[in-house]
């Protein structure tokens, strides 16, 4: 909701909309749905990036088609191969529902092409510098760590579910294994979908988080109706 009251669109990527059920609860909204259907350009605020799409989006197909080892963070971390039946059946009715919500903003939906080994690369490029803040630079330590305990574990890490399962089979501290996850992985993977000048913002964010409901929401309705009247007032001046 912050990154729709903020700026001036919005880039999802297709497991984003999978692991955060609350971002369609958000899109269902009036106020977000006039907000993004305002753009005076005729462009669409609502932008999809991720591997493998077509012209057209369709999450059920998508997350039918990933690979058995995918961690479904919404429903626990357990992996696709190892869903039950009425877990299958729970995905399937959520991202119909999804599907249909999406359909009606019509977004821009963006092919990258998969590049094998970019997150590994993200992850160490980001762990590479050192920082000037003492904190930071003791995280950072603790992060390069987690990393090498990682890599030493001779499991796959091609994917961000591998790295999930990687980060799960180590014998450190459980705020260990979350803040890397959050921090490290999470972030190179959400920044694989973003170009340069972009941001996103990801769930989990304890700034964002303090933002009252109540004022993200009034700020997009006071918006969205801004535009509207703006719109019917140029029409009137006509």
């Amino acid at each position: 909701m912050a990154g729709v009251l903020f700026a001036d669109g919005v880039v999802l990527s297709p497991n984003l909309l999978m692991d955060n059920p609350s971002i369609i609860s958000l899109l269902s909204s009036d106020a977000v749905q006039r907000w993004f259907k305002s753009d005076r350009h005729n462009e669409s605020k609502l932008v999809i990036r991720g591997f493998n799409l077509g012209s057209e989006l369709s999450l059920a197909e998508y997350f039918t088609a990933l690979d058995d080892n995918y961690v479904v963070s919404q429903l626990g971390g357990v992996a696709k191969k190892d869903l039950t039946s009425e877990q299958w059946n729970h995905m399937m009715k959520a991202l119909k529902k999804a599907d249909e919500t999406l359909s009606s903003y019509q977004p821009a939906v963006v092919a990258l092409p998969k590049q094998p080994g970019a997150l590994t690369e993200h992850i160490h490029s980001r762990l590479k510098s050192p920082s000037a803040l003492a904190a930071a630079e003791r995280q950072r330590h603790v992060h390069l760590h987690t990393l090498a305990l990682a890599e030493q574990g001779g499991l796959p890490l091609g994917s961000r579910s591998d790295w999930y399962m990687a980060l799960g089979t180590l014998a450190v501290p459980a705020t260990q294994r979350d803040q890397f996850r959050l921090e490290v992985v999470d972030a190179c993977y959400n920044g694989l979908f973003v170009a340069p000048g972009e941001a996103f913002v990801m769930d989990r964010i304890a700034g964002l988080s303090r933002f009252p409901p109540w004022l993200l929401e009034s700020g997009i309705a006071i918006g969205s109706r801004r535009e509207t009247l703006a719109a019917l007032k140029t029409g009137y001046d006509l």
